[in-house]
């Protein structure tokens, strides 16, 4: 009769044995099976051993007979021939075995006797077909893969049945733990794993099939180093239990899609090889049976080409100089590249970009890509051979001088070298090289300044830039002009004196009035003025000073100096202005206004606020005006780079700055007005024109907020002044004495302004001779022009009188001759003056 044993995931229950009312270690049986796996007929010996090892055992078998239903995996016990009262030895030998079956086994001593547990299952597996009981694999493969379903039947004399299995750690599990029992057919799904599977009846343990579950395979493609520019690219699939055989592979290019390429995508199909006709990014995977079964996609295999260039490409690169490698891969779009590098100093494993700045160092440079993400890589590049040349040297040349331009030419390196801009220094050679503002015209590599000094060039190319040696200096004679006073009274006497830097001998000075020219043009250049020689300057002056006698208007002048014969010039001195503040060339009589050229300020003071819009109006018998302004070093720039022309006035912004503004037209310069625009909170109100002598004056202070200042104190040149009334100070009666600088300062500071001091303002005092010396002529002119159409008017009369008195005469002359008493001076005392001496030369 048999025994029942339970097993719980292939273990049996424990049994807990009590000796004498203590808990001792249960002894616990091992048995094992040898061989596991027999050929039909073969015997087998069962081992069974006790642990912890002690003596005095007996050792009882049996067979394992399943216990169903299928859902459970329970076996009943039955002892094996002779084992009923045990054996002392621990084995038993079972012969001609012929089909699966389990086993257990337990050992027991003492009177009465006391068992062990049973040991765990153990079976003895046959692959050879039982009749009662047979299992069916379909595939009929003893490999799987996970991906793949699996179908388990069982067949034979039983109708029910179940499938089990153990995998290779000896877990026992039935199908309903891996897979799905309908009826006798066990299928599988993605938890299924190897282990050896088998059917069990009521009473039969069918054939056993030792099925091993794959992972799916992964498709391995490599390429072959290219033969006369062709490469092949290889794909397989390999298993490690068995080979690739069956597989189909399908060939992928520049991204994995459901289409693989054809035989027209320009690859050569050769079994499991391609030879691709282009460069790109290629992967393959293998399929086989119906439906395909596909394995997973290689790695990505790249085939493109790498190629190093230069940028620019220059025919000449100088040692030092930045350079840009880029490693570019043909046909390579659209993927993400990481770059190796080999230059002849060092290798970098691994670069994210394409492009590659480095001091440039004689040698080759190759490169290869990688896909990001992938460890695929292109071939490397061929070498790129870079040569250099020592850092070159600039050359400054000059022409010769003519008509007062001098230009001065800068060259790097060969005619074939390329790329470079050109800096210019003068008198020392610094970090900052010179700007357009410095009077210079930039032409490539040439300039045309405007003074003279010592002048350096370097080149520059790349960035960041790569900077040649400079040049050997060229000194080049710089003429300098001084005007002395650059404020005359009108009338007086202007010094101009020229100079030659650096100073030499033998030099000729030739002066020049600015004319102005150009007037249209919104950029200020040399051409802005064209220059006409001064009286008495056509050969030059053996002295450097020249003076300009009864100068009474605004003017620019020039100077030049020449040697040597034919004379060799230096160019032309930079423009330099006497301003005058009173109108200028011809005057209304009646109301003092300049009628050639005068500027207009509004507000109509010599103080502006930053913020304030300032309008600068041209009037005068031009149809064509510029406003012009030279800042406090001596730089001169028109209205359009501070306000804007409209017309004939200048409307200026916030850009406008501190400086002499005057009007320019065709042959004529206005008065001047030197304009200060403050950024303070107080500026001076003062008049703009020179205030004749005799006449009043007022001056005010006045705030930002457009409001006059009550408690405020003038100075005069830095003095006090009294006898300022409620914010004003009042000068009666103007002259000389008053002349200077001018300044008002805020007692108190109302609104938290900060500051309540203007800047400072010249007050001119012009002497009434002074200001009607320019209307002398004026008067004269016309009188003199009157007074010769009155003159003519009277010839004219007395010319037709004498004609009648010519008749007259003979006819009296007989009367004479009868009576000579009578006097001559009657007709005289008739007749002009004139009249009367010819007529007594006649009697004569």
């Amino acid at each position: 009769m048999g025994h029942t044993l339970f097993a719980v995931l292939g273990l049996f229950s424990l049994n807990i044995l009590l000796y004498c009312g203590h808990t001792q270690d249960v002894p616990q049986p091992v048995l094992t099976v040898s061989p596991s796996w027999t050929s039909p007929g073969d015997s087998v010996t069962l081992n069974c051993s006790v642990e912890p090892p002690s003596a005095g055992w007996r050792f009882f078998w049996y067979r394992a007979v399943p216990n169903l239903p299928p859902s459970n995996y329970s076996y009943t016990s039955d002892l094996l021939p002779g084992s009923t009262t045990g054996t002392e030895q621990g084995s038993y030998i079972l012969h001609g075995q012929t089909h699966t079956a389990g086993y257990v086994c337990r050992a027991g001593r003492g009177d009465p006797v006391i068992y062990t547990r049973y040991s765990d299952v153990k079976f003895v597996w046959s692959g050879g077909v039982n009749p009662a009981a047979s299992l069916t694999v379909s595939p009929h493969r003893l490999q799987h893969f996970r991906t793949e379903s699996l179908s388990l039947g069982c067949e034979g004399t039983s109708t029910e049945w179940r499938v089990v299995m153990v995998d290779e750690f000896g877990f026992m599990s039935s199908c309903s733990y891996w897979g799905e029992m309908t009826g006798s057919t066990c299928n599988t799904s993605t938890r299924a794993s190897s282990g050896v599977y088998w059917c069990e009846s009521e009473t039969q343990c069918s054939n056993a099939a030792n099925i091993t579950i794959h992972s799916r395979p992964k498709a391995q493609l490599s390429k072959d180093s290219p033969v006369e520019g062709r490469m092949t690219l290889t794909c397989a699939v390999w298993s490690s239990s068995s080979s690739s055989s069956g597989w189909k592979y399908f060939w992928y290019k520049d991204k994995r899609t459901s289409e693989p390429l054809k035989t027209r995508d320009g690859v050569l199909f050769q079994s499991g090889s391609i030879s691709p006709s282009g460069g790109g990014v290629y992967w393959c995977r293998g399929g086989r049976g119906d439906p395909v079964y596909y394995t997973k996609y290689s790695d990505p295999v790249v085939t493109n080409r790498a190629v190093v260039t230069l940028q620019p490409d220059r025919p000449e690169i100088y040692s030092g100089e930045t350079i840009t490698l880029t490693c570019g891969i043909k046909d390579g779009g659209g993927f993400e590249w990481e770059y190796e590098w080999r230059t002849p100093h060092y290798y970098t494993p691994q670069y994210t970009r394409g492009s590659m700045m480095t001091s440039s160092v004689r040698g080759d440079y190759r490169c290869k890509g990688r896909l990001k993400f992938e460890d695929s890589t292109t071939e490397w590049s061929d070498a790129l051979t870079l040569k250099t040349s020592p850092r070159p040297k600039a050359q400054l040349s000059h022409d010769s001088h003519v008509e007062g331009s001098v230009t001065l030419t800068c060259s790097v390196g060969s005619s074939s070298s390329s790329g470079w801009k050109y800096f210019w220094y003068r008198d020392k050679k610094t970090s900052e090289p010179l700007k357009t503002r410095d009077d210079f015209l930039l032409q490539n590599r040439s300039i045309s300044p405007s003074g003279g000094g010592v002048y350096w060039c370097r080149g520059g190319r790349g960035h960041p830039v790569y900077y040649s040696e400079y040049s050997h200096p060229v000194d080049v004679p710089r003429p300098v002009l001084k005007v002395s006073p650059s404020w005359p009274s009108p009338g007086n006497s202007v010094t101009l004196t020229c100079s030659v830097e650096p100073p030499s001998a033998e030099w000729r000075f030739f002066w020049y009035k600015a004319v102005p020219d150009q007037l249209l043009s919104p950029y200020l250049n040399y051409n802005y003025y064209r220059y006409e020689l001064l009286s008495g300057s056509t050969t030059g002056t053996e002295q450097g000073s020249y003076i300009l006698h009864g100068q009474t208007h605004t003017a620019g002048y020039v100077c030049r100096a020449g040697r040597g014969d034919p004379a060799v010039y230096t160019w032309y001195s930079r423009v330099k202005f006497l301003w005058s503040g009173g109108d200028q060339s011809l005057h209304d009589v009646s109301s003092g206004v300049n009628l050639a050229a005068s500027l207009t300020v509004s507000p109509h003071r010599l103080q502006h606020f930053s913020t304030e819009s300032l309008s600068l109006s041209c009037e005068g018998t031009s149809t064509e005006w510029r406003v012009m302004k030279a800042d406090g070093s001596g730089f001169m720039s028109s209205c359009s780079y501070w306000g804007e022309m409209t017309g004939s006035t200048c409307n200026t912004s916030t850009r406008a700055s501190s400086g002499v503004y005057w009007c320019e037209s065709e042959t004529q310069s206005s008065n001047a007005a030197n304009i200060t625009i403050h950024s303070g909170d107080v500026i001076l109100v003062s008049p703009v024109r020179p205030v004749t002598e005799g006449h009043s004056v007022t001056l005010g202070c006045k705030l930002r907020t457009k409001e006059l200042l009550d408690d405020v104190d003038f100075y005069k040149d830095d003095k006090l002044l009294p006898n300022a009334v409620r914010g004003e100070l009042f000068i009666s009666a103007v002259n000389k004495s008053h002349e200077g600088f001018y300044e008002c300062r805020g007692r108190k500071s109302p609104q938290s302004f900060k500051s309540l001091t203007s800047a400072e303002s010249w007050l001119s005092v012009e002497y009434p001779e002074e200001a009607a010396s320019s209307s002398v002529f004026l008067v004269m002119l016309v009188v003199g022009l009157v007074s010769g159409v009155l003159l003519i008017l009277l010839l004219l009369m007395f010319l037709c009188r004498y004609r009648k008195s010519k008749a007259s005469s003979l006819s009296r002359s007989q009367k004479t001759n009868q009576n000579q008493s009578e006097p001559q001076a009657t007709s005289i005392h008739m007749m002009n003056q004139g009249d009367a001496i010819e007529e007594n030369e006649q009697d004569e």
